[in-house]
């Protein structure tokens, strides 16, 4: 197919035999799948990707919270869970309109994404970002601090610059909860 990059195709074969058992012949069909594969890919980028930053969703979070918190039962792994809140958000999107507030929504995850930091859109202005495996205190502090100077640099719209503030509170497992929803709440106790 010269306007896809990838066609799939189910083939169906059977083989049709004599009165002995002997194979004589082999008969099948090929259908093409490629619309109900590319119609399943948008169906899960829709369940698990935030369509404006095309981030992982609320949904994608949870399962990996699940999958980290469950490592580090099994190994002894650490788990840090940072909640990044956007202050005044609504008062951005009062004064300069919903679309710059999208704009801003898309450039603070695109700025998260270019420090290699498994994030999450978690929801409107909020972010979440996880981070495991042998973790120190000094880390996520080293951590937290790149992630607060990165966000509070100012963004430039049209002609305009942006100042930002962001709220952070961070949870650390199993200190700060031995479970998803301990986790996340206290994190956002930690964040207001």
């Amino acid at each position: 197919n010269q306007n896809k990059d990838k066609v799939w195709y189910q083939i169906k074969a059977s083989r049709i035999t004599d009165i002995t058992g002997n194979a004589t012949k082999l008969t099948g069909t090929v259908s093409d799948q490629t619309f109900q594969k590319e119609t399943e890919a948008k169906i899960w980028e829709l369940a698990f990707i935030d369509q404006l930053t095309m981030l992982p969703n609320r949904t994608s979070f949870k399962y990996k919270m699940e999958e980290e918190i469950e490592r580090a039962e099994k190994y002894g792994n650490g788990i840090a869970l940072f909640l990044l809140d956007l202050d005044n958000f609504k008062r951005i999107n009062d004064t300069l309109g919903h679309s710059v507030g999208d704009i801003l929504i898309i450039e603070i995850a695109n700025r998260l994404k270019n420090k290699n930091l498994d994030v999450y859109r978690f929801a409107g202005d909020e972010f979440a970002v996880i981070l495991s495996g042998e973790l120190t205190l000094l880390m996520i502090e080293k951590i937290s601090g790149q992630i607060h100077e990165m966000l509070l640099e100012p963004f430039q719209y049209q002609e305009r610059t942006i100042m930002t503030s962001f709220s952070v509170g961070i949870s650390i497992y199993p200190e700060g909860g031995n479970n998803l929803e301990k986790l996340v709440q206290n994190a956002d106790t930690a964040l207001y």
